[in-house]
């Protein structure tokens, strides 16, 4: 093997390395946000149905999040269905799936804290550009608690509108 071929395969195996290191790192940094994501996949399937919605659209907060949920969502089937039609090679879609995931994530969080998603993000991209040492895990943790609050707030509106929260039957 000559001095220049070895020299190009310790340079891809070190930019291999590097790219493993930054995908171990994004994946200890992304919120788990399952809470919210199962609640986009119950409007997506049809789980919810028009007595849930109901008594999302009675409270302001409920129906301001709603809002912003169902635009979240829409947006995610419009661009699935945009990366099946157009990408070229699965390797392609798969790509552009992780980034739709990463994007519809920060959507969701957007949805119900704000302020939290703005946060983790700002410590997310001063970390990357290396003007940081942080770690982001309190911004982290801070968003996936705000995130689980926010859902079971959001599910309590669906399952118990507020002239009903008295009568139990109704919970189904």
């Amino acid at each position: 093997m000559s001095e220049d071929a070895a020299y190009e395969a310790e340079a891809a195996a070190e930019a291999a390395d590097e790219a493993k290191k930054r995908r171990q790192l994004s994946a200890r940094t992304m919120p788990d946000v399952r809470a919210l994501r199962q609640a986009q996949q119950h409007v997506l399937t049809g789980i919810w149905q028009a007595r849930h919605f109901d008594g999302l659209i009675e409270g302001h907060w409920s129906r301001h999040v709603m809002s912003s949920l169902l635009q979240c969502t829409q947006q995610l089937v419009e661009q699935q269905q945009e990366i099946a039609t157009r990408s070229r090679s699965a390797e392609e879609a798969q790509r552009r799936t992780q980034r739709l995931n990463t994007k519809n994530m920060l959507c969701l969080c957007n949805s119900v804290c704000p302020e939290e998603t703005g946060e983790w993000l700002q410590c997310v991209q001063r970390s990357a550009k290396g003007d940081s040492s942080e770690t982001c895990e309190g911004q982290r943790r801070r968003l996936e608690l705000c995130t689980q609050r926010q859902t079971s707030r959001l599910l309590h509106a669906a399952m118990l509108p507020p002239d009903r929260k008295g009568d139990e039957s109704l919970m189904l």
